[in-house]
């Protein structure tokens, strides 16, 4: 992944209705690109066509698993073969995200990672779940509301990130999530 940024002009130089086309197309080209090196990195040709699904979920080639996520002008993406991992999901948030106070009762009903300042921990378990609808959706179909998902986070040091145990109709999967800069990274996988 990375960021497309300095792909883009100055926003002066477009007109409003030409920014969110611009913006769009430029983050779809950085998508694709990130696709493409992550085509490379496994070993498969670049050029492979990657079907999106009825859900907008990627249909990766057979025998891997991968998901793609972007914010702002930032895209990240993995892959893996299906025989390491079978399923993977992952979602990229900036700290600085407004707060989700609102709809902490929605995002994080089980509550909060303990031992994070609320607004972080809002935004883990938002990410979080994030991650886990992305990991287990093209397997199983199944369209999981935030309440589905039930996180069981784990106490201890944080240098390493954050770790979660996922309780959903899903079996397997469990969460990790770094802080990165000026970002969260939350997967979701399951062996």
């Amino acid at each position: 992944g990375g960021s497309f940024a300095n792909c883009l002009p100055h926003p002066t130089a477009l007109t409003p209705a030409a920014r969110a086309t611009t913006f769009a197309s430029a983050q779809d080209s950085a998508t694709e690109q990130c696709v493409r090196s992550l085509l490379r990195r496994a070993g498969l040709p670049e050029g492979l066509q990657i079907e999106r699904g009825v859900g907008g979920e990627r249909e990766w080639p057979r025998g891997f698993v991968g998901s793609v996520t972007h914010k702002g002008t930032v895209v990240l993406g993995v892959i893996a073969a299906r025989s390491s991992i079978a399923m993977v999901g992952v979602d990229l948030e900036r700290i600085d995200r407004s707060d989700l106070l609102p709809i902490e009762h929605l995002i994080a009903p089980e509550g909060l990672p303990p031992g994070t300042d609320p607004q972080l921990g809002r935004l883990l378990a938002f990410s979080a779940k994030e991650a886990v609808f992305k990991a287990q959706y093209p397997t199983s179909r199944q369209r999981l509301a935030f309440s589905d998902v039930r996180l069981v986070w784990a106490e201890g040091e944080r240098e390493e990130g954050f770790r979660a145990v996922v309780d959903c109709a899903v079996a397997r999967l469990e969460v990790r999530a770094a802080l990165v800069g000026k970002w969260l990274v939350s997967s979701a996988i399951a062996k």
